[in-house]
């Protein structure tokens, strides 16, 4: 056998990361598996937005009192299809993760390479809303999972014209509306991309647009009828949120977070793009000159059908925003959480070297200190800091309920009216579920009024002022007792809650609330 060459070329083994699909499956379960567990383990009860969504699902209603009514559907579901798990919600939220950056994936690979359309899935991980653990299952966790569907199928449809696609885009839509309004700026991304892009607008003198759209209407026609029946609640409730006291720094807070996905995806990427510590970290001017040669990387153009396409869509929520911001309209930023899942295709899109094995290593390496931050920070902070929202054990509010309430009536606890997280917490955790209603909103009281009436209510929530838009429409006179639960994190200091809690009696009169309205108004 001839001697080996000292010189010859070693022949470098398959790494890890040639396998970029890989990675991205570990980095998909590893997120799945981490959070649900950090959730189900450190946190005794559902957040407030959870415990809303079960409460309304479970009511298998076309909408309540603020959203169309799929993320309340879902967690229904999950609540029932688990006995009413806590670990469940939580594994629903990062299921929706999962599908998210599966498919914000998938719509990259349309554009991109193996190695380019990962890390364009992977820097989603470094947004904000795609990795603390205390974002549990809501409206915008569905919006999460549905926008890159049918993102996907919008882009399959428009260079395929397969009907099948445009089917599927038209029911992605319609589920998309029956989860959140917001949906319809998705949808305006979506024809923008067509309108101003030539072999897109080919496709409109096909029937599959047309045919997508007709399927959209007709999922969402159910929930319109329902909206009709009950003086379009929803819209009431978007008109009070956009009629908050404006903040004049609303306009900057918008900006900052429309780019703030892009900025951030764009700032992981030249942290990867940095030369390795050697020579060149002795100087400044040295570091910086390497990076901007890109010394050592292939160079390439940018994608310009891809920017176009995911430029669009991620910045076209943003946009309309901040023109609303700007005529003194308040915003809730969180509507600005579930719509980024283009903005890692936008950012590599413009990303001027190859991905190859090098840069999605030091994507993964940098993407695993950050999630590993988190983690560590969200731990520490759920085990040593008590706070009523994750550490208020629902079985002490429950046992404290159900004495009381037997107190004065032998007979089962059938309805419990209080403020969401009370009502919420005895119709999830209660081993009877019984119906939970909310205090202050009148679709739900006008939809449990019946019951109430015939078998009776427990009242109890933490302030008494949540309780009084109820109080307002009894025509029976109630007393309040007071009592307190003590609560606490793992190694966190002991706190307690005062409850104040009353028996409503089998037989009350409840206004219903077009009739408490007018004498309201009366009244003013």
């Amino acid at each position: 056998m001839p001697e080996s060459t000292p010189n010859a070329p070693r022949r470098n083994p398959r790494s890890w990361f040639d396998h970029p699909e890989r990675v991205l499956a570990c980095f998909i379960g590893f997120s799945l598996i981490a959070w649900t567990l950090q959730c189900s383990l450190l946190q005794k009860v559902l957040g407030l937005d959870v415990l809303e969504t079960i409460l309304w699902g479970e009511k298998m209603a076309w909408g309540h009192s603020k959203h169309p009514p799929l993320s309340g559907w879902i967690g229904g579901f999950f609540a029932r299809a688990s006995g009413h798990g806590d670990w469940a919600m939580y594994l629903a939220a990062q299921l929706c993760v999962c599908i998210g950056i599966f498919f914000a994936f998938k719509v990259a690979r349309l554009f991109f390479d193996r190695y380019r359309a990962t890390v364009s899935a992977l820097l989603l991980y470094f947004l904000f809303y795609y990795t603390p653990s205390w974002m549990k299952f809501s409206t915008y966790f569905v919006e999460i999972a549905l926008a890159p569907v049918a993102t996907y199928f919008l882009l399959r449809a428009l260079r395929g014209n397969r009907l099948a696609d445009w089917c599927m885009l038209g029911i992605l839509c319609g589920l998309g509306f029956l989860n959140k309004y917001s949906f319809g700026l998705i949808l305006l991304g979506f024809a923008l991309v067509v309108l101003t892009r030539a072999d897109y607008r080919r496709r409109l003198a096909s029937p599959g647009p047309y045919l997508a759209a007709l399927l959209c209407i007709i999922l969402f026609l159910p929930h319109l009828k329902w909206l009709w029946e009950n003086d379009f609640v929803c819209f009431q409730h978007v008109d009070e949120r956009l009629s908050e006291e404006h903040n004049f720094l609303m306009p900057l807070c918008v900006l900052v977070s429309a780019l703030y996905p892009i900025l951030t995806e764009a700032l992981a990427v030249a942290l990867a793009l940095l030369p390795p510590f050697g020579a060149a970290w002795r100087s400044p001017r040295g570091v910086w000159e390497k990076f901007r040669s890109l010394e050592g990387w292939e160079r390439c153009p940018a994608d310009r059908e891809a920017l176009h396409f995911a430029a669009i869509l991620s910045l076209t929520p943003g946009a309309f925003y901040l023109l609303l911001s700007l005529t003194g309209t308040d915003i809730i930023l969180m509507w600005l959480c579930s719509v980024a899942s283009c903005s890692g295709v936008a950012v590599m899109a413009l990303c001027p070297i190859k991905a190859d094995a090098r840069l999605l290593r030091r994507i993964t390496w940098i993407l695993a200190i950050y999630i590993g931050i988190v983690f560590a920070a969200t731990t520490a902070d759920a085990t040593f800091r008590t706070t009523t929202s994750m550490h208020l054990d629902p079985h002490d509010v429950i046992s404290a309920g159900e004495e009381f309430w037997h107190r004065h009536n032998a007979e089962p606890l059938r309805v419990v009216v209080g403020g969401l997280r009370y009502a919420a917490i005895f119709d999830h955790y209660s081993p009877r579920h019984p119906l939970g209603c909310e205090s202050d909103d009148d679709l739900s009281v006008d939809l449990c009024r019946e019951q109430i009436e015939r078998y009776g209510a427990l009242l109890i929530d933490s302030k008494l002022r949540d309780l009084n838009p109820f109080l307002n429409r009894l025509e029976t006179p109630v007393e309040f007792e007071e009592c307190y639960i003590a609560y606490r994190s793992l190694l966190g200091e002991t706190k307690s809650r005062h409850l104040f809690m009353a028996y409503l009696p089998p037989g009350a009169k409840i206004r219903k609330s077009a009739d408490a309205n007018a004498e309201k108004i009366d009244h003013e």
